[in-house]
Order: structure tokens, then sequence, then C-alpha cells
């Protein structure tokens, strides 16, 4: 059974937006038999969305296009009527493999924190909802859980896990400073319970 709760609901009618304002985050922890899922809805998700959206419609037109260049008659074309058809067909199905091929990866961020196998895994998931793993880390990997305030809209935040020592951080979720620094503690304190040694108070 999987419970979801939502980071930054609220009982209240939500105002209407700003026009021209980015779509509030709205982060969910969804609890699993193995431990729990972070996804952030924000406006990264719109944007990546958007962009696979783009890919598509851009690939379908390439694909057209490469099929027109058989159908346009000779006299249209300053090519070979053969190996020109060929070559130029080639190259813009090519180009528009390439599109359709970016709207199958991952865009949308999620981070399955795993307290069974000790782990934390980041997944991106395509426009049709297709996971793709980016990432696996121990929990021994990871060698801080902070908040980024400075790259974020006011009043929203960044979470961030740091990877060993490094300046390599891995993104968690994007949404309010007093949401995150709850779901900062909790991964912190997994983290923390998990690498204790045995025995330990």
């Amino acid at each position: 059974m999987i419970k979801t709760f939502s980071f930054g609901g609220s009982a209240a009618p939500a105002a209407r937006p700003r026009r021209g304002a980015r779509p509030s985050a709205r982060v969910d922890l969804d609890e699993t038999y193995w431990g729990y899922v972070v996804r952030c809805d924000g406006w990264t998700a719109h944007v990546a969305l958007a962009a696979q959206t783009v890919s598509w419609l851009g690939g379908l037109g390439a694909a057209l296009f490469a099929a027109a260049v058989w159908l346009l008659p000779a006299e249209a074309l300053a090519i070979d009527p053969v190996a020109g058809r060929a070559g130029a067909a080639g190259l813009i199905g090519g180009f528009a493999c390439i599109l359709f091929w970016l709207t199958t990866r991952g865009s949308v961020c999620e981070l399955q924190v795993d307290l069974k196998l000790s782990e934390i895994r980041e997944v991106r998931r395509s426009r049709g909802g297709r996971p793709r793993l980016a990432g696996r880390y121990g929990f021994h990997e990871i060698g801080g859980v902070h908040l980024d305030r400075a790259t974020s809209g006011r009043g929203a935040a960044r979470l961030l896990l740091r990877y060993g020592n490094s300046a390599r951080t891995i993104p968690a979720a994007v949404g309010p400073v007093a949401e995150l620094e709850r779901l900062r503690d909790r991964i912190g304190g997994d983290l923390t319970t998990r690498l204790a040694p045995r025995g330990a108070a």
C-alpha cells in the first residue's frame, strides 16, 4: 500500500496566480514498503513537459519533410534525382529520429529513498511516464543534505544532496523553504540512523 502526502498543500482555496508567474511547486512524498519517493511538480516539470512536446512536434515536422523530399517533383529540387533525394531524406530523417528520441528521455526527476537497500535512486520520467534510472547512490556516499535558497524564487528553495565531500550535488526537490526543511531533516535522519554503528545510542 502506498500513502501519498503533499507538501505545500492547503485546505483553503488557492489564490488565482498572477499572469506571467511561475506555477507554485508542490512536493509529493509517497510512502512505500521499502521507503519513500520524493516528487516535485513545480515550474521545472512544466518546462520539461513543454520541451518534450516541442521535440515531438519538431520530429514530426522533420519526418514529414523527409517524406516530402521523395514526393516533390525533380524541378522543385536543385539536387540529384536519386542520390540527392536519398541523402537529403536520410539526413532529415536522422534529425527526426533524434528529436523523437529526446521525447522519450526522462526530464522530470524523482528521488527514491530505499531504506531496505540503504540507497538513494535518481529516476527521470518521460512525458509518457516511462522511468529511467539516472543514478544510484549508497547512503555512505551521501556527504550531506542542504537547502539552496540562492537559485530559487522568493520563499522557495532547492533541496540538494551532496555527493561525498565533493562539490557535486544531487537535486531532490524544489518548493517552499518550510516544507523542504522538514524533508531535509527526515532524509538526514534516515541517513544518520542507517549509517550509525549497531548498538550505538
